[in-house]
């Protein structure tokens, strides 16, 4: 390959793909190949774009990036604990579950409360619910 042609697949100014052409000859695409391949990456723009599988695979990307991020706050969280209560990390993960059941918050929420108040003592006691978010009638 002694040349290429890189055009970005935009649809609804968003970019979802590329489409690359190789050329064997140096210099083997000028300002007319652009012109002429343009048209056929607008159309690969769109047929992507309107995918339903392209659609599942963003949606996918974005649950796994969330899951990650939640992992790495729980992980995070465990030090605390590790440290405050002379737990091992399984024990740790453990009290997070039981602080996340007992207070009916997600791990992941139970975690920034570990992460944001780093409690101390034995036993820190489940993350007090925000009043402004309870209705004032209970």
């Amino acid at each position: 390959m002694n040349s290429f042609l890189s055009l970005p697949l935009q649809a609804a100014d968003r970019t979802v793909g590329a489409m690359n052409l190789y050329s064997r000859l140096p210099s083997g695409f000028d300002p007319e190949a652009e012109r002429i391949a343009q048209p056929l990456a607008d159309y690969a723009a769109e047929a992507v774009s309107t995918s339903p599988l392209y659609a599942y695979s963003l949606e996918m990307v974005e649950g796994l990036m969330e899951t990650m991020e939640s992992q790495s706050l729980i992980g995070q969280a465990t030090g605390p604990l590790m440290a405050t209560e002379q737990r091992t990390s399984e024990e740790a993960l453990g009290r997070l579950r039981e602080l996340a059941l007992a207070s009916g918050e997600p791990m992941r929420t139970v975690a920034e409360w570990v992460i944001t108040e780093r409690p101390t003592g034995a036993s820190p006691s489940t993350p007090e619910r925000d009043p402004a978010t309870e209705s004032e009638d209970g």
